[in-house]
């Protein structure tokens, strides 16, 4: 009895110890797996910091930039910059009036001309995010049908057909006298 109660617990005590170096194993590797994470988190934090920075710095050079310039001396220098092609330095002012602007038909304008700029750029995405921003806020302004007619065309350049069909489709029911209900428009709504 004493003998198959000796191998019994040595059988226990054998599951036991080989379950604690399971145990110990795995916390062992689940360590090191923090570690690794943990200096990952911390080169992530580094980068994030110094892009923080970065913008930080940027955004106090942009409002330097226009500090004592009114809407309308912004948005002439951005139209100037466009017509030079210098699009980068339009995108700065129209995007700066579009997120600071006070005066509501400077800060529209500016929307419409963020979209275009982008668009010269080749920043389709940006460009439709600015003229969809036109068309929600800024409905029967003075870039409205512009707005559909170039979103609708850069689209369907880009073979987003089905979306730009949308858009042109509210540009002809919305604005139909407009001289952007085209052949062209007419032809893309068609097929």
């Amino acid at each position: 009895v004493s003998t198959i109660l000796l191998i019994t617990s040595s059988v226990l005590y054998y599951k036991n110890y080989k379950g604690y170096i399971d145990i110990k194993d795995s916390l062992a590797e689940y360590q090191h797996k923090y570690k690794i994470n943990n200096t990952e988190l911390q080169l992530i934090r580094g980068k994030y910091n110094k892009l923080n920075n970065s913008i930080k710095m940027e955004k106090h050079q942009l409002e330097n930039k226009f500090q004592g310039k009114n809407d309308i001396d912004i948005f002439n220098e951005g139209i100037s910059s466009y017509k030079e092609k210098n699009y980068k330095k339009a995108i700065e002012n129209f995007s700066y009036l579009v997120d600071r602007g006070i005066d509501s038909s400077i800060v529209s304008e500016s929307t419409f001309f963020s979209a275009v700029t982008y668009e010269k750029l080749n920043n389709i995405e940006k460009s439709e995010q600015f003229y969809y921003k036109y068309i929600d806020k800024y409905k029967g302004k003075n870039y409205y049908d512009d707005s559909l007619y170039n979103c609708g065309i850069m689209l369907y350049k880009n073979g987003n057909k089905e979306e730009a069909k949308n858009v042109l489709t509210i540009l002809q029911k919305e604005v139909p006298d407009s001289m952007f209900v085209n052949t062209t428009v007419r032809m893309i709504l068609n097929n």
